[in-house]
């Protein structure tokens, strides 16, 4: 944020993954949590590997994997980022034929265009 304002600097992005991360570590530790979402592209199954090992370490119990499907033209149009098509299809693809471990809970749920 600068200013207020939501500014994305694509040569930040590891720092911001890195920022996340800590951000949700934090978030675990305190008490009073009862749901925390991790608004994250996490295309992969270890890019989320870490955040799920992390709430087991801290003792949740119903941790959860919510997958939200949308077709790749809504994926784009939602694109904040100015990330290029060609770009947003190849993670679209890759999301698309992803495994993910068979213990891990998992609910899906499909984006509607608002």
């Amino acid at each position: 944020m600068v200013d207020g304002e939501y500014v994305f600097k694509p040569a930040e992005i590891g720092l911001a993954h890195v920022d996340c991360f800590r951000r949700y570590l934090r978030a675990l530790a305190e008490d009073d949590i009862k749901t925390l979402v991790v608004d994250n592209t996490n295309i992969q199954a270890w890019e989320i590997a870490p955040y799920y090992m992390a709430a087991a370490v801290f003792g949740v119990n119903n941790i959860t994997v919510f997958e939200i499907h949308a077709p790749l033209e809504l994926c784009f149009a939602r694109n904040i980022h100015y990330v290029p098509y060609g770009v947003i299809r190849k993670m679209h693809s890759t999301f698309a034929t992803r495994l993910l471990p068979n213990h891990w809970k998992v609910q899906h749920a499909h984006a509607h265009p608002e």
